[in-house]
């Protein structure tokens, strides 16, 4: 068996639980019985004062039932060499706490191959984290660790170390005193969680792999994710609000990906308001959303050099530049810079092969772009979508984003961004769109790549005679369609004939002594 050293209980003065988590915890609270020493079976519902450790010996099982409520002496500590069970209730919960408001107790210690679940629990109130793991397995589900302590630099609400595999689902991880999570080694799984106001780092792990769904880190101190030498994929996840003094929402010392993810008012006192990365590690950034984020010194956004950034929205962002790289410069593919201070500043004198910011070139919706097809244009948030980032009908982030990658839902060309505009369930919305346009323009080519038929939605300042020609990529003439007279806010349909091979083919609509050009793809 290997020797548990870990440091004994010191009490924090100061550390009292607020009135959100007090109103959480039943008032009238007598306890049955005093407890200490092992423990197996089945506890039932009922208050419980814990006056000298509890264990459980390997081996054993002891379970909690719903509306336990473990009450522990001043540096008590529950030590677990076998099975720890707790069965709450979405309406009765089991709680580890403090017996003494102003004095902690220290945690619950799990050891050496060991297994602890806890479902709709509450731990809270350890000056020695809420729970310690080693060479052992947590499952935590619908559960809350808060307003726990350490006093090393590590842990703080929970501390794991050589984790065979970690699980947090439906919890909050939140106000500790501390990290949120610390894991030294691990395997982790986090989905649909809340890490939150934590005093240290929300999630900082060294040699593990981190898998992150649907997860909010909000509001914590010293970064939301550091990772040292350690994996870490985010998808659909929240960055808000957090800071740091470098890499406010990540500090990446090995790989770290995010997709599909928002990463807004994060700030670093110094360098990196988002993503700090030194000389080593890598980070991938796609189809995420990184607004009002700040930075004191250096990139509001991100602080590297050479890594993946593509198909997001990088806009409103406060300081030197919204990328900073210590090198020569990165490649960023199929983006939307706009309202940054500068998009991109380098230490290095910028490789003359990235033409970053250089409009040389349209896309397939016929905007102006870079070489590699980013846009510096406003993104059009919906104002009135639930969280602010979902795109109006017009924007130019629709059908935009890199074609290579996995098309969207609606069988289109991936947008960019964390959302996707649905053009299924409309080719625009009028309700968005000016009564009177100003420009002859084409908004919308729908589906786009298509398999018989595309509609395009367009628009005329004034009553013209319009028409509109197909052409090959080549400049051959497919077809011409007279559309007669025509204003305002229109659409039509265009069906290849029968024989039309497939590839890219380009829309241009004549009127009024104006064009307008979309690249469109068939695919039979």
């Amino acid at each position: 068996m290997t020797t548990y050293s870990h440091k004994r209980p010191h009490t924090l003065p100061g550390l009292i639980l607020c009135a959100t988590i007090l109103a959480c915890i039943p008032l009238t609270l007598h306890a049955q019985q005093e407890l200490s020493g092992p423990q197996s079976g089945t506890l039932a519902a009922g208050v419980y004062d814990v006056i000298g450790d509890v264990s459980v010996a390997d081996g054993h099982q002891w379970s909690l039932s719903a509306g336990v409520h473990l009450r522990f002496y001043p540096g008590t500590r529950c030590l677990v060499n076998g099975t720890l069970v707790a069965n709450g209730a979405e309406d009765d919960s089991v709680y580890f706490t403090r017996y003494d408001e102003d004095q902690a107790w220290s945690g619950i210690d799990v050891l050496d191959y060991s297994y602890i679940g806890l479902d709709h629990t509450v731990v809270t109130g350890s000056d020695d984290n809420g729970i310690y793991c080693y060479s052992s397995i947590l499952k935590l589900t619908h559960s809350r660790v808060s307003y726990n302590s350490d006093d090393t630099e590590e842990g703080g609400g929970i501390y794991c170390q050589s984790a065979f595999y970690d699980t947090v689902f439906y919890s909050d991880l939140t106000n500790n005193d501390g990290d949120g999570y610390y894991g030294y080694f691990v395997t982790l799984k986090l989905r649909e969680s809340v890490i939150a106001n934590n005093a240290g780092r929300g999630l900082a792990v060294v040699g593990s792999t981190v898998y992150c769904d649907k997860t909010v880190f909000d509001s914590n101190q010293n970064s939301a994710v550091y990772n040292g030498s350690a994996g870490v994929v985010a998808d659909s996840c929240r960055f808000t609000n957090n800071t740091a003094a470098n890499g406010g929402a990540v500090y990446a010392q090995g790989h770290f990906s995010a997709t599909y993810s928002l990463f807004e008012n994060n700030s670093a006192t110094y360098d990196g308001g988002v993503f700090y990365r030194p000389l080593y590690g890598t980070t991938s950034v796609e189809n995420c959303v990184l607004v009002n984020n700040t930075a004191g010194q250096h990139g509001s956004v991100f602080y590297f050099d050479a890594s993946q950034i593509r198909n997001c929205i990088i806009s409103n962002n406060i300081g030197d530049a919204a990328i900073y790289s210590y090198g020569n410069g990165t490649i960023p593919y199929y983006n939307i810079f706009y309202n940054n201070c500068e998009n991109m500043l380098t230490e290095e004198p910028r490789s003359p092969v990235i033409h970053f910011e250089e409009i040389t070139m349209v896309n397939v919706n016929g905007d102006s772009c870079d070489p590699h097809f980013n846009l510096f244009m406003d993104p059009e948030f919906d104002p009135e979508s639930e969280d602010l980032f979902h795109l109006l009908s017009t924007s130019p982030a629709i059908d935009a984003g890199d074609p290579d990658n996995p098309h969207d839902p609606d069988s289109t060309i991936a947008d960019i961004g964390m959302h996707y505009y649905d053009q299924g369930s409309a080719v625009w919305d009028n309700r968005r769109l000016s009564p009177n346009p100003h420009d002859f323009g084409i908004i919308r080519a729908y589906p786009n790549p298509f398999n018989s038929t595309v509609t395009i939605a367009f628009t005329l300042p004034t009553p013209s005679s319009v028409e509109m020609a197909v052409y090959t990529i080549t400049g051959q003439r497919v077809n011409t369609i007279s559309l007669g007279q025509r204003s305002g806010h229109q659409t039509i349909s265009w069906t290849a004939p029968d024989g039309l091979a497939s590839g890219v083919y380009l829309l241009r609509m004549s009127g009024g002594g104006q064009q307008a050009s979309r690249k469109v793809v068939y695919l039979k």
